[in-house]
């Protein structure tokens, strides 16, 4: 392995632990205030000195000492490299400048504000191909790179000499070396267009020690150098600011801050076009001699950016298509962006403030937040959802029709709203008009209905489950007066054989939906509803209790109003008891359940599971001796139904009694249909 090689190995290790070791502190982690080394792209094991960056920024230029790839290689030699800016913020590995590297003392000293002239040290000749002799030259851009070295006729000693023009390139402030110690000097370019003869800036010097390496800003005023004029005796970097139209009157010099400042070397301070970030030559934990640091001077943008989602604060959603206002300390924002189709936004927020924030979605309460940004000192993007709390209620409202009519129910028939079986006394009823309207907390399933004298209707379902916000829903409900079936009969309790008597509770099922327009009478037992005609219906009473056995009527084609009686049975819980399952269903010869028959099937699997004590057998019986294997798997396919709704296995017994247990002769079909029955029974509660 060459010795470069491995020394350029070396390096990044020791880059890499000493950055690790570093950004262990909360401090170099956070802050771009606290120097930052730019990495072994930038700094090697060589001094690194003297860094300049273009006016685009894009361009870092530096010099860098005794590299053996210098033109005078790795003795007494200083060449011009340069790194450039990448997409993801990181610098490109250094390369040497191809152009200028002539001399052994090679440097880029500073550029034009329109980032198209360099002033580089040296006098070349006219081919631009030999270095003559330390000086000043200026370079200009061109359309395939640089032009030749033009020299500045400005006297430099013939020394070399760190040096910064103006931005308006009309002066140069340099240094060079008195006897032992560096001053700093000034030349102004005069009406005739010729430097004057440097003078010194007596303002600036300190008699036992140096000052080198000037930097001026862009306002022609702040002057950065480095000067051994501490307690240390180690160079350091101090700035100070011109206070008259000339050269003459300066601030007294004042040192940078300890972060960038330490006991080591400090030099070469320069910064970007607006001051805002510096660059400078440091020994302090670098990656071999002097590297070069990048640290914040001030924030040149200060504010934050505050970037979220405009969330609904019960679901979490995102609240798109709304039209919504950011509040910030009760006032509308004004650097904000809202985007509705997605639900975000975009805040601009100056920081070292602390802000309460909200926003204002119509049928939404606002919910205050905070962004601290006391704190921050530095441009900052943060992510902040920001919530809004949403109304607990819709409002539900619509027509009364008479169904399959356009004609509203008349006043005198004193409609009611009726929810989940309840009236609701809460809701309008304008009569007269045969309009409702009725506020309903969202997140539930409602069935809703209308009631009125003369008139049978049906719970019409509004499924709110999926609803989180305040909306306005229209529902019409309709009403039948027209071709009804009317179904009575009597409720049995199947353990006593007798009409069911003076106990609460009883309820009439229709589709497992609770009729409240049935007529109940307690005391005999008795009931009576209306149901549209063109249904088939399943049929149950229920009560506390009891566990019901469906009936059901087909009315489906029926064309004019037809009276049936049909008694309904109930059973009580108990153990003994057996329960007849007239809806379950299977194709003939088949032991996979119809669809049909779930709906019978959920209501025992809700019985098991509101009383888990409950132990069962499920019993198929067919309509014929002879099919006891069939029978066996009915019984066990409605079984394993009910393990799949979470019932455990072991609470549930499946026997096929085949044809064993006929309830009449299987001569006759009507025989058959009695005897083909599934049923369970209670053997443990």
């Amino acid at each position: 392995m060459k010795k470069t090689a491995l020394v350029d190995l070396m390096k990044k290790n020791i880059y890499a632990v000493s950055l690790f070791l570093l950004l262990a502190s909360p401090a170099w982690a956070q802050s771009s205030f606290i120097p930052k080394n730019l990495g072994p792209n930038i700094n090697s094991t060589y001094d690194e000195i003297n860094p300049v960056l273009s006016a685009d920024g894009k361009t870092l230029y530096f010099s860098r000492v005794n590299h053996p790839s210098n033109t005078f290689g790795a003795t007494d030699s200083q060449d011009i490299w340069f790194s450039k800016l990448q997409a993801d913020g990181s610098w490109s590995v250094a390369e040497r400048l191809p152009r200028f590297n002539l001399g052994h003392y090679n440097a880029v000293l500073s550029t034009s504000a329109d980032g198209n002239t360099l002033l580089i040290n040296g006098i070349y000749s006219a081919d631009g191909m030999t270095w003559k002799k330390n000086g000043l030259s200026t370079v200009s851009k061109t359309a395939d790179g640089w032009s030749m070295p033009m020299p500045l006729k400005v006297s430099t000693r013939g020394a070399k000499s760190p040096a910064s023009m103006s931005a308006d390139g009309k002066s140069i402030v340099f240094s060079f070396a008195k006897g032992k110690t560096s001053k700093l000097y000034v030349s102004e370019l005069n009406e005739k267009g010729k430097w004057t003869k440097p003078k010194k800036i007596d303002a600036l010097s300190s008699d036992a020690a140096s000052e080198e390496t000037p930097f001026l800003l862009a306002d022609n005023k702040t002057l950065y150098f480095s000067s051994n004029r501490g307690t240390n005796g180690s160079y350091n970097i101090y700035k100070t600011t011109r206070t008259g139209s000339d050269w003459i009157s300066w601030s007294a010099p004042v040192a940078l801050n300890d972060t960038i400042n330490t006991s080591g070397y400090e030099s070469y301070f320069k910064t970007n076009a607006n001051g805002s970030m510096g660059y400078f030559s440091s020994g302090n934990q670098s990656l071999g001699g002097a590297d070069i640091f990048k640290v914040k001077i001030y924030e040149d943008n200060p504010f934050i950016i505050a970037t979220g989602k405009i969330q609904n604060q019960k679901s979490n959603r995102t609240l798109k298509g709304k039209t919504a206002k950011i509040l910030v300390n009760g006032q509308p924002a004004d650097s904000v962006w809202m985007h509705a189709d997605s639900g975000t936004y975009r805040l601009k927020l100056p920081m070292r403030k602390r802000y309460e924030v909200s926003v204002v979605v119509p049928d939404y309460k606002e919910v205050k937040d905070v962004i601290d940004a006391s704190e921050i000192k530095e441009y900052t993007e943060l992510n902040k959802d920001l919530k809004a709390e949403p109304l607990t209620y819709v409002v539900v409202k619509g027509k009364l029709f008479i169904k399959n009519t356009n004609n509203l129910l008349p006043a005198k028939s004193n409609a009611k709203i009726v929810i989940d079986g309840e009236q609701v006394d809460s809701a309008r009823v304008d009569k007269d008009a045969g309009t409702y309207e009725v506020k309903l907390p969202h997140g539930t399933l409602y069935y809703m209905q209308v009631s009125a004298k003369h008139f049978e209707s049906f719970p019409e379902p509004l499924d709110l489950n999926a609803v989180d916000e305040y909306r306005s829903i229209t529902l019409d409900l309709l009403a039948d007066a027209e071709k009804m079936a009317i179904v009575s009969g009597k409720v049995i309790n199947k353990k006593t054989g007798r009409p069911w008597s003076g106990n609460p509770g009883l309820r009439i099922m229709v589709e497992g939906i609770d009729n409240s327009a049935a007529a109940i009478d307690s005391l005999l037992g008795t009931y009576d509803l209306r149901v549209p005609l063109k249904e088939a219906y399943v049929l149950s009473a229920t009560a506390p209790g009891f566990y019901p056995i469906a009936e059901t009527i087909d009315v489906t084609n029926e064309t004019n109003e037809v009276t049936l009686s049909r008694d309904l049975w109930v059973v009580p819980i108990e153990v003994g008891q057996s329960v007849r399952l007239n809806t379950i269903s299977f194709d003939p010869d088949k032991s996979e359940l119809k669809e049909k028959s779930f709906a019978e099937l959920d209501r025992l699997a809700a019985l098991l599971e509101s009383d888990k004590a409950i132990r069962i057998e499920v019993g198929d019986h067919s309509d014929k001796a002879g099919k006891g294997k069939l029978s066996s798997a009915r019984a066990k396919a409605v079984a394993e139904y009910l393990v799949q709704k979470g019932i455990a296995k072991e609470r549930i017994v499946s026997k096929g009694y085949g044809g064993s247990k006929p309830l009449a002769s299987a001569k006759t079909e009507e025989g058959k249909a009695k005897n083909q029955r599934v049923e369970f029974t209670i053997l443990r509660k």
